[in-house]
């Protein structure tokens, strides 16, 4: 490698420079251009721990010289380099030139004489901002610089609070602390500091400072951010009310009752709260009062004769309509005002509701409300935020008096009361009918499964409702029978459990559970075809296969183990279909990905699918029990798309928009010939599908056979003869049988 030509030459004092207190130290740099070509140059001063502005050179930079030529800098030091340093303290020359491309650099030797002044030091933090938690325990470091070469003693680190708060002061175990001997260089100090438990969240600033002689020689400033800790409870007492009269005769005054709402703060954050209100769309109005009663202190209150009453008039919002129910518009909602809400302080809203116009005959009539609790710091969780009040309103005629009228209307009452269209309280997510057709099975957020006679349905003297499989304790977000035997039921729960119940034999608790991962909410179950695999999708993106025998010959819960399991899929799997016969499986979800995956080899296929965004997600698969092959997929924009599939991929048929709102089930009659749509549009539409798996000619548009008025969250098809069966779970918390007629046992037919 050539040797590098030398085209700077530095020639810098041999002697010791020496700086006195007070008195600049001058001393000149000469620089030689080497080179064969024009070049300025750039003189700079380097030492470690220097601070800035210590010294002055003339000329800052040079003009271009000539070859051969010499450049003086002239250098003055103005101050110590290191402030406090005394001794003999090397100076590192640095000469450049941005033409030659090149650096020289030298030593020059600077001898700093002591001084009389005052003594320096140097406090930093390390840590400047510290977030903590009530009841935390943390320490705030400290470093001290002592930059002379001679001792410091009798100094004292200190920490104090800033702007007259001195919260952190209490909360250190020793504020102050001794330096009775600081030798040079750098050493660390630590405070130890504890978070009372009931410290609300703010920002507390602090100041560590060094002093001598009560003296402060440097100081540091550091600031400690308490952290939102804790909750707000929101509870409703009670949540359903009965507007009526206990007697015997007809009751002419308007009643009302009164619901209390609690607002419950547990947390260490001053609130600004809120209580919303919202009647459940479809219903006739009521008047509404919400008023806002705050605990009162003792001395606010007055005697007048009948109790004690609050002299403080308290702010409310108020809601009355006075139109006829015909007439009223579209109700969105009342609020009361933004009250401050304390940390450990409970805040009570009183909700009165009353009814102007009560019917005269009838039966009660339930009324629904969503009553909401806002924060306008949103910072922390609100439990329970969203809650749902009933109200029943009775007739001005007592019940107990028309059951008098006649058995006619005793008859008319009796057929009402066991309409099985109401059974669960909250929406309904999942239905499903067993391979005979004859029983359907329901899932609901009111945390229930429950059993159904599907001939209910169709006669007026036989009980649909056939009782309560079972409480889960959560919300199930899915239900699947086992297939075969139908002896058992899955129930894939919000809170990530998979609860297995009998379908013969209500118990009071599961025949086992299958825990994968807490809080990793199941959204769909598939069980394999011959019944012994039961596979679960979860919103962490995983697919968990089960082997059903090993569970249930298990004896213990707590022992399940998965028996495999997809890779991190990198979506929320929101449905499940199995394909072919054993060994494969349809996974759909966010983003529009959509595979194929092999339990048996645990390979994955990627099918071809229209990508989408993270608001995008295919949010059913369907395949039919005698036409395995095929598939069947629905997403939250509206579209169709039938596949057929062979041993290791699906080929898209035919894909259409069947509505402009997101489509949540699809299902195919078990011999493949009917596929059913429902969702956010509140219909039912069915597709009659030929040999050739696309849709048969006079079924281009679809056929609606169901409008129940409510989003429907869940359908179910199945097929007795010539007559089809349609079962939907609606957001009305109902479940619906629809009967067909006309529909033979061929596809391409009817």
């Amino acid at each position: 490698m050539p040797k590098l030509t030398k085209l700077i030459d530095i020639a810098t004092p041999e002697q010791i420079v020496p700086l006195k207190p007070g008195q600049p130290a001058e001393f000149e740099v000469e620089v030689v251009n080497q080179s064969d070509q024009f070049a300025s140059f750039q003189l700079e001063l380097e030492s470690e721990g220097a601070g800035t502005s210590w010294y002055r050179l003339s000329p800052e930079v040079s003009a271009k010289k000539p070859p051969g030529s010499k450049t003086t800098f002239r250098v003055k030091i103005l101050d110590t380099p290191v402030p406090g340093f005394v001794g003999r303290m090397n100076l590192l020359v640095l000469v450049s030139s941005p033409e030659l491309r090149q650096q020289e650099r030298r030593i020059v030797r600077l001898q700093i004489e002591a001084s009389a002044a005052r003594v320096t030091l140097r406090v930093s933090l390390p840590t400047r901002n510290f977030e903590q938690r009530p009841y935390d325990r943390f320490l705030i470091p400290v470093m001290v610089y002592n930059p002379s070469k001679e001792p410091i003693v009798d100094a004292v680190l200190r920490v104090t609070g800033k702007d007259g708060d001195t919260t952190i002061e209490h909360w250190l175990e020793n504020a102050e602390e001794p330096l009775p001997r600081l030798t040079t260089g750098t050493r660390e100090f630590t405070f130890r500091c504890r978070v009372p438990r009931q410290t609300i969240a703010s920002n507390h600033l602090f100041t560590v400072g060094i002093y001598r002689n009560e003296e402060c020689l440097d100081s540091a400033e550091g600031i400690v951010n308490i952290l939102p800790d804790g909750y707000v409870d929101f509870v409703c007492q009670p949540e359903t009310q009965h507007l009526r009269h206990n007697g015997w005769l007809p009751d002419r005054n308007n009643r009302t009752v009164t619901y209390e709402l609690q607002l419950d703060n547990q947390s260490n954050l001053p609130q600004q709260a809120q209580v919303r209100l919202e009647p459940v769309e479809g219903q006739s109005a009521c008047q509404y009062y919400l008023e806002v009663a705050p605990t009162l202190d003792p001395d606010d209150f007055e005697h007048n004769g009948n109790g004690h009453r609050p002299t403080k008039v308290l702010p409310s919002a108020t809601l009355v309509d006075p139109l006829p129910e015909a007439e009223l518009p579209t109700r969105t909602g009342v609020s009361s005002p933004y009250t401050p809400l304390a940390p450990a302080q409970k805040l009570v809203f009183n909700l009165e509701v009353s009814k102007n116009r009560r019917p005269w005959l009838g039966l009660p009539r339930k009324y629904l409300f969503l009553v909401q609790a806002e924060m306008q710091e949103q910072r922390l969780d609100v439990r329970n935020d969203t809650q749902l009040l009933r109200l029943w309103i009775h007739p001005h005629i007592p019940l107990k008096t028309q059951l008098l009228g006649g058995l006619g209307l005793l008859a008319l009452l009796w057929f009402v009361l066991i309409s099985p269209l109401s059974k669960h309280s909250r929406a309904v997510n999942s239905v499903q009918f067993n391979g005979a057709g004859d029983r359907l099975i329901s899932a609901s957020d009111d945390q229930s499964l429950m059993r159904w006679n599907v001939g209910g349905f169709f006669n007026p003297f036989t009980r649909a409702n056939l009782g309560v499989i079972g409480r889960t304790g959560k919300a199930v977000r899915v239900a699947r029978y086992r297939p075969v035997s139908n002896d058992l039921v899955a129930a894939g729960l919000e809170n990530g459990d998979i609860q297995l119940w009998s379908a013969i034999a209500p118990k009071q608790q599961p025949i086992r559970t299958l825990t994968r991962q807490r809080d990793d909410r199941v959204l769909d179950l598939a069980f394999s075809r011959d019944a012994r695999y039961l596979f679960s999708s979860h919103g962490s993106g995983t697919v968990q296969q089960w082997q059903v025998d090993r569970v249930l010959s298990t004896p213990s819960s707590l022992d399940q183990q998965a028996l495999g399991s997809t890779p991190a899929l990198g979506f929320a799997a929101y449905a499940l279909a199995p394909i072919g016969t054993n060994d494969q499986l349809a996974i759909g979800g966010q983003f529009n990905r959509l595979l194929l995956w092999n339990w048996q080899t645990n390979t994955q296929k990627p099918l071809n699918y229209p990508p989408g965004s993270k608001d995008d997600y295919i949010l059913s698969l369907a395949s039919a029990d005698y036409q395995s092959d095929r598939l069947a997929v629905s997403d939250n924009r509206g579209n169709i798309t039938l596949m057929t599939c062979t041993q290791d991929t699906c080929n898209t048929i035919e894909a259409w928009q069947a509505s402009d709102r997101p489509i949540h089930s699809v299902a195919f009659s078990p011999n493949g010939c009917y596929l059913a749509s429902a969702g956010d549009d509140g219909r039912v539409t069915l597709w009659g599908i030929g040999t050739d798996g696309r849709r048969i000619a006079d079924s281009r548009t679809g056929r609606v056979v169901a409008r129940p008025n409510s989003q429907i969250r869940s359908v179910s098809l199945a097929q007795h003869e010539n007559q089809l069966l349609v079962a939907t779970g609606t957001e009305d918390t109902k479940v619906r049988v629809t009967r067909l007629n006309g529909f033979n046992q061929s596809c391409g037919r009817r």
